[in-house]
């Protein structure tokens, strides 16, 4: 059961502790964001007495992922089993008051320096209500001012100088700054969930800690040489290679639990031992690639920006961890496809993703078992369900419809080539690997249809290039996809690669041709569904 205690320590106890490794600041902290400014307006409150506010530990013998370095001051590592002060509460202040005595320079996250080695003190002040700690020499004739880091230390050339006088007001400022009490509140024998939970509503605003970011803190072991920001960082870089590098850090968190437990709640998660994660690191990793290059090469999908969630590769790779990473039998193969697809088109982790995962954990091992699963979360399957379904490059279920035209490995208008789709053409809606057949802009001028009705999801085509944007602009389907048939004698084939027909025998015309966009709508949705029923076991 955890407890709390309150207290307070003079500032040169509080400094002793950081220089012992006693006080530890967790990397879960966020950056440091104060400049020279504000810390000498703090160090200033402190020489004058006023309250700057309580520093909040949590006491353990747990050992987290720290700051080890700041400027050029370093931090010694504390004794294995040895309990240790993890601040809470307080980074920002301890921080610029650590940096402020010790003269530091600091750089942070953006590349640029915070020096703090200029904050002075002045001593011989007339005006009680000008500040004591500043950043620069006060334009008063005969002033004197002394570093601050110097004013601490008790040492230094200009600190040996100084006049009988000034030396009675500096040693009283000295005194000041070192005897000065910092309350502290002290979190006792509390589970890491119960000290992030409290590191989150007193120290971000309201913005929760990632899980991710805890288990960074918590898995952090210096002897197994393990540090999951870089793990992660190392597998994304591998990941960026094949193009599947938007994969969720979570997504890994939650199939690390899964492999060990029933579950991925975050509960589950954060109570995973520190020594079981680091062991089920390489396994889980090596079950992620081998998802990566089945999702790749089987359901021919070549990014991860057009999975309908990040999460379905969790269980993908659960299946490959049930079966030493063996390729599927034709009848497993079929059974994860029908899942797959399946998953996407309901839209399945939109809500309660981590419940549904431990649910599909039991739909791989029936698979493993070549048996059949019966749903009862899965959507129609029909055109009627799509016809108006508007477009988003964020939307599952837009993503699952561009997904399915993907597997179809589409081909530029023009040439026939392979089109190359990549994830950073694809995070914004109006990117260049999204054209609407039937322009925007001429639906409106033609028709005065609404945004939604022009933006529809069926009305989307993979492309690599913008198309000649400058020659399409708001003209008919039938007359800029005359210039592409000109250009590509195969045309009609390529276009098949995008579901659009644009046959024109003497029975049928294409709608394309006659620049009928409600009869094409309907036209794509029956061929989009045929396509996902071809995927689908029946």
């Amino acid at each position: 059961m955890s407890y709390v205690k309150t207290g307070t320590q003079p500032l040169r106890h509080l400094m002793t502790e950081i220089e012992k490794g006693q006080i530890k600041i967790p990397q879960f902290q966020r950056d440091y964001v104060w400049n020279v400014e504000k810390t000498a307006e703090l160090i200033d409150s402190v020489i004058r007495g006023y309250p700057i506010g309580s520093l909040i530990y949590w006491r353990t013998a747990d050992r987290l992922r720290e700051v080890r370095n700041l400027g050029r001051l370093g931090f010694p590592e504390a004794d294995r089993g040895d309990q240790v002060n993890y601040v809470l509460d307080g980074q920002q202040r301890l921080t610029s008051i650590l940096a402020a005595l010790y003269g530091l320079k600091v750089n942070i996250r953006d590349g640029t320096e915070k020096d703090f080695s200029s904050l002075i003190v002045h001593l011989n002040r007339t005006d009680d209500d000008s500040p004591v700690v500043r950043t620069d020499i006060p334009d008063e004739d005969g002033a004197i001012c002394l570093p601050l880091a110097q004013i601490w230390s008790r040492q230094g050339k200009e600190f040996d100088a100084c006049t009988d006088k000034i030396r009675e007001v500096r040693d009283m400022l000295s005194d000041q700054l070192r005897t000065y009490d910092i309350p502290k509140v002290t979190l006792y024998d509390a589970e890491i969930s119960v000290a992030t939970e409290v590191f989150s509503r007193i120290n971000t605003g309201g913005q929760e800690l990632t899980i991710f970011e805890i288990m960074v803190a918590k898995t952090y072991d210096p002897n197994q040489a393990f540090d999951l920001v870089k793990k992660f960082d190392e597998f994304l870089e591998e990941l960026k290679d094949v193009g599947f590098d938007s994969i969720d850090a979570t997504d890994i968190l939650q199939l690390i639990a899964l492999m060990l437990k029933d579950d991925c709640k975050k509960k589950t998660i954060l109570d995973l031992g520190r020594k079981e994660f680091i062991n089920a690191w390489p396994e889980a990793i090596e079950n992620l690639r081998t998802a990566v290059d089945y999702i790749k090469s089987s359901f021919r999908i070549p990014v991860s920006r057009l999975l309908p969630y990040s999460s379905l590769v969790v269980p993908i790779a659960l299946f490959f961890n049930g079966t030493d990473r063996k390729p599927p039998s034709k009848r497993q193969a079929e059974l994860l496809a029908d899942f797959f697809w399946r998953a996407g088109w309901s839209e399945r982790y939109s809500s309660a993703a981590d419940s549904k995962l431990s649910q599909d954990k039991r739909t791989m091992k029936s698979i493993m078992e070549e048996k059949r699963v019966r749903y009862d979360w899965v959507a129609p399957v029909n055109a009627a369900y799509i016809k108006d379904s508007t477009f988003s490059a964020s939307q599952a279920f837009s993503k699952t419809i561009l997904a399915l035209l993907a597997s179809l490995q589409p081909q530029k208008y023009g040439s026939g080539d392979l089109v190359n789709l990549q994830n950073d053409w694809m995070r914004r809606a109006n990117s260049m690997n999204f054209h609407h057949v039937f322009p925007k802009s001429y639906l409106k001028n033609k028709k005065n249809y609404e945004d939604w009705k022009t933006n529809l999801v069926l009305n989307i085509s993979l492309v690599d290039d913008f198309l000649n944007k400058r020659v399409i602009r708001a003209r008919a389907p039938s007359e800029y996809m005359q210039e592409f048939k000109n250009e590509n004698e195969n045309f009609e084939e390529t276009m098949s690669t995008h579901l659009i027909n644009v046959g024109n025998d003497e029975q049928t015309s294409s709608a394309v041709w006659d620049d009928d966009y409600e009869r094409f709508i309907d036209e794509r949705a029956l061929a989009v569904v045929k396509l996902l029923q071809s995927k689908l076991v029946s």
